[in-house]
């Protein structure tokens, strides 16, 4: 695996979510009221009326608000008096403040579990990138994550936003590479699945420079980006997994229910590259020697891959998405001129 980048900033450690109320309450000290209202007054003054009766909405905001206070009141040595806090201690406190939230200040730790319930819920969109052999994948760790745990850039759809666009945007936000404009030949492949009760499509990319400046362009979100090989990732929670050393099958939670889809797919489509670089070999020889001959060529070895990059012996792969020229029947000129013609038309001269 290639080790790309690290964001030094280190932090005390805490919770994001308390989970006592009572000890929460004690040991945490008041945010300065004038940052209470400053916080109020940048997101929560200023939406519309409609979004100020739905608690859970608010909820959004408050976390915008978290978020920033974070970010730059945290941060900053001369606020010493600004203490680092979880979302529900943040809330607990904001909402006692805020005159649109002061009705739900006695039960906060009710409305915030309603809020993540509802946030459970809402489709997740990203991308897996893979380099230009298709064997490694770049995977992102959150800044707030546990230890070592490893997922892809993706994260939740905006109100009216597309997929993909979603997709794009959170890729984007955490890794600093933008595949708008990233359209594979044959088509854009996607794997979808339901992680509990929320909804992840990630979108498959191929061929992204393994040395293109990566960095998440959010704050406090992304702590380290890294590409990993995609035959050392687990497949399930029995995989026996000793391939990266002291990382192990729950660093990947997130990854596994679709790394098995994923290496099908690799197989296949490197398969499918092997195949098209054997007839377009074949192509320009006959072309060169002024040939028109009908030839079914048989290649006996995939494409060459750099040593650096070599994947596991053929045996851990799938053997039955595994398709040689050789074991496909291909009877008549016909049938030739067919793949020939297809072959061109993917590949232009």
């Amino acid at each position: 695996m290639f080790y790309l980048q690290q964001n030094h900033t280190t932090t005390e450690s805490y919770s994001l979510w308390a989970s006592s109320p009572t000890k929460a309450s004690q040991s945490v000290p008041k945010i300065p009221s004038e940052v209470l209202q400053d916080l109020s007054f940048r997101f929560l003054a200023n939406i519309p009326d409609e979004e100020k009766s739905d608690k859970v909405r608010m909820c959004f905001q408050v976390e915008l608000a978290h978020w920033f206070y974070i970010d730059f009141y945290c941060k900053q040595e001369e606020r010493k008096d600004c203490a680092q806090m979880g979302m529900r201690e943040f809330a607990r406190q904001i909402f006692k403040h805020c005159d649109e939230l002061a009705p739900y200040a006695t039960h906060v730790d009710q409305v915030i579990d309603e809020w993540r319930w509802y946030k459970s819920t809402v489709p997740t969109y990203g991308a897996i990138l893979l380099d230009e052999t298709l064997n490694h994948v770049l995977l992102v760790q959150g800044f707030y994550a546990s230890k070592n745990s490893w997922g892809f850039p993706k994260g939740k759809v905006n109100e009216g936003e597309e997929p993909r666009s979603c997709a794009v945007r959170e890729v984007f936000e955490e890794t600093g590479f933008n595949f708008g404009d990233h359209r594979p030949r044959g088509g854009e492949k996607k794997l979808q699945k339901f992680l509990n009760e929320t909804m992840v499509r990630l979108y498959i990319v191929p061929d992204v420079p393994t040395d293109f400046p990566f960095a998440p362009q959010t704050r406090n979100e992304i702590r380290k980006i890294q590409w990993f090989n995609v035959w050392d990732l687990p497949t399930d929670r029995n995989d026996q997994f000793h391939r990266l050393g002291i990382l192990s099958n729950h660093n990947f939670y997130t990854v596994m229910p679709f790394v098995q889809d994923l290496q099908k797919y690799i197989v296949r489509e490197q398969e499918r590259r092997a195949l098209a670089v054997g007839f377009m070999s074949i192509i320009w020889n006959n072309m060169a020697r002024g040939s028109t001959d009908k030839v079914v060529p048989t290649i006996a070895h995939p494409i060459a891959i750099p040593a650096h990059a070599a994947p596991p012996p053929l045996v851990n792969r799938p053997k039955q998405a595994r398709i040689s020229l050789s074991e496909t029947s291909v009877k008549g000129e016909n049938a030739v001129d067919s793949i020939l013609i297809g072959l061109l038309n993917s590949f232009p001269l």
